[in-house]
């Protein structure tokens, strides 16, 4: 716990490796100005961009495969009072029907985190990749008319791509 008034000395580039400096004298203790210049850590933030595209590159690739077809990612919170299994049930059922989505891949249904005002359940269809948007939007609609239909309390239906 710091005492006393702080001064701009405490904030030096020894103070994250134990060194206060409370007094300029203090510097000549370390062995004088050239040397605290010499023991002062070099940190450098540089970027390799190339290292990050290849990032995205990768991660996008993971979400079209060799069909030409696209992973959506949809996650739907709903309240801890309500019955998952009915839920997963209405999401599975709005899947099935909404177009733009392929109907023959698989698609997953998983029950994820539990935070304190909400179950969240994700949903992961596929479709072509040049219907994306428009599959995002169609399901996310009848996601959220059908819930609303069924008297689901719903948080929120939200795609996570």
């Amino acid at each position: 716990m710091l005492t006393g008034p702080r001064s701009l000395d405490t904030f030096s580039p020894f103070h994250g490796h134990g060194f206060v400096l409370n007094h300029p004298k203090d510097i000549g203790n370390l062995g004088g100005p050239d040397q605290v210049q010499e023991n002062t850590p070099k940190v450098q933030h540089k970027i390799d961009w190339d290292k990050e595209l290849d990032g995205l590159k990768a991660r996008d690739s993971e979400l079209v495969n060799k069909n030409n077809r696209r992973r959506i990612d949809i996650t739907v919170n709903v309240g801890y009072t309500e019955n998952v299994d009915g839920v997963v049930s209405v999401i599975k059922r709005v899947v099935r029907e909404t177009d733009h989505l392929i109907k023959d891949a698989d698609a997953e249904f998983a029950v994820g985190d539990m935070d304190p005002s909400n179950i969240q359940i994700h949903v992961k269809p596929w479709c072509v990749k040049e219907e994306y948007w428009d599959a995002v939007s169609s399901l996310v609609r009848n996601l959220k008319l059908a819930l609303f239909k069924e008297g689901v309390t719903y948080r929120s239906v939200k795609s996570n791509n």
